[in-house]
């Protein structure tokens, strides 16, 4: 008899701990109803925000606006990064100085990608046209240039990187290049690429616009353009975090793949069926998302 309640007991057990793990799974799906939208104030999403004024001299110059592709702000200092430049200024928007180091010679630059600050204040810099990353200190002062390849012989493509904790960084290629991993880790230190994870899909569309990374509790996340998944990415792993469903008009499994049709055809479905199929911008806080 107590053999007999000690089964029922564990069957009972095990369907609960199921439910709580169907129900944790289906959580990561948030369904937004467009009948529940209003109007968004930022007082209504912030405790407080702030404006700050850019010093503005004819030695700063950020011309347009538009070029301004990257904003991070680290130690009270505020990075802002075009295509050539990076512009410093402190928190009240006074001027530092500019990183200007686009040229072919020695600590020099063709493009700038993407940037990234470290704890210790360092500045790596992304050149996707020399496919490769160049380290400057907190003062300007060039510290060494590293490679990207695969396996040392193919190009990375790498659009863009952030870092992941204070010795790595992660770097995400161009899905149209040919690199059959999205995500590479790289350690900080010496360069070495030492893991790829995230695999990639032939596409016959592809956008330059910029993803959206965030942090929550410590956790680094990424939502992209023609997806509707968040996903938390790890040393060696991106799993989905959140996937958004608005109205239930996510895009079949599979559709960007679809290499059967043209890139006007997928977009034109999009548009005649109605389909939510990426979700700009994403961040997570205590009592929002």
């Amino acid at each position: 008899m107590n053999r007999i309640a000690f089964l029922v007991l564990t069957v009972f057990l095990l369907a609960i701990c199921g439910c709580e793990n169907k129900k944790e799974e289906e959580s990561r799906e948030l369904y937004l109803s467009m009948k529940d939208k209003r109007t968004c104030f930022p007082e209504d999403l912030f405790e407080s925000f702030e404006v700050v004024p850019l010093e503005t001299n004819d030695s700063v110059l950020l011309g347009d606006i538009t070029e301004i592709s990257k904003i991070l702000i680290k130690d009270n200092r505020i990075y802002m990064g075009s295509w050539r430049y990076i512009y410093v200024f402190d928190d009240k928007g006074k001027h530092i100085r500019t990183m200007r180091h686009i040229g072919q010679g020695p600590g020099c630059y063709l493009s700038v990608s993407s940037f990234v600050i470290w704890d210790n204040g360092d500045i790596y810099v992304l050149d996707r046209i020399s496919s490769a990353i160049y380290k400057y200190s907190k003062d300007d002062v060039f510290l060494g240039k590293v490679p990207i390849s695969y396996d040392d012989l193919v190009a990375l493509n790498v659009k863009d990187m952030m870092c992941l904790n204070d010795s790595l960084l992660l770097l995400r290629s161009d899905e149209r290049r040919g690199v059959p991993f999205k995500m590479h880790t790289m350690k900080r230190e010496s360069g070495e690429v030492i893991n790829h994870y995230f695999v990639q899909h032939d596409r016959i569309i592809s956008y330059w616009i910029c993803p959206n990374y965030s942090f929550y509790k410590g956790n680094l996340y990424l939502n992209m353009h023609q997806d509707n998944n968040v996903y938390q990415l790890t040393t060696d792993s991106a799993y989905v975090y959140y996937t958004i469903n608005v109205e239930n008009r996510i895009p079949p499994k599979g559709f960007w793949d679809n290499m059967q049709m043209s890139d006007m055809q997928l977009v034109s479905t999009v548009i005649r069926e109605g389909y939510v199929s990426h979700i700009p911008f994403f961040m997570e806080t205590e009592n929002n998302i």
